[in-house]
């Protein structure tokens, strides 16, 4: 559900400015048997701040690999802020998202992956479907 708002806001907003969007699905290493639905909402804030342990929210302790992948979320963000562009030279190019070309990079399990038309189906359904609703709200 949060995915269809996001990819609203994001449709509205490529057309005033550049837009980038991501979908959070890794799942540290020795959480995976408390979050076998995957990642809550929000679940991406230890990794885009690279706070690894040091929270005391993870719940569990994390691996290398868990490390590895927090340091690289966070430099995306960190090129964002900085140059405007979340460009790494560890990570694919993040394309810009669009109403015309539905572009995701997921985090997950797989390492970063650009995906094109994420969930387009599922999203573009439910966001009609939210359109429909405003219509009849009077909004």
């Amino acid at each position: 559900m949060f995915s269809a708002y996001a990819r609203r806001i994001a449709y509205l907003h490529s057309t005033r400015a550049p837009t980038w969007r991501y979908y959070f699905s890794r799942v540290a290493d020795n959480l995976r048997p408390q979050l076998p639905s995957g990642v809550p909402h929000g679940g991406e804030i230890a990794s885009v701040f690279d706070l690894g342990e040091g929270c005391g929210c993870l719940g569990a302790p994390l691996t290398e690999a868990d490390r590895i992948a927090s340091r690289r979320v966070a430099d995306c963000w960190l090129a964002f802020a900085r140059d405007g562009e979340p460009a790494t030279p560890d990570a694919p190019a993040w394309p810009r998202d669009g109403k015309r070309r539905a572009e995701t990079l997921e985090f997950g399990a797989d390492g970063i992956v650009p995906r094109t038309d994420f969930r387009r189906r599922r999203l573009d359904t439910f966001i009609g479907a939210l359109n429909v609703i405003g219509l009849f709200s009077g909004r």
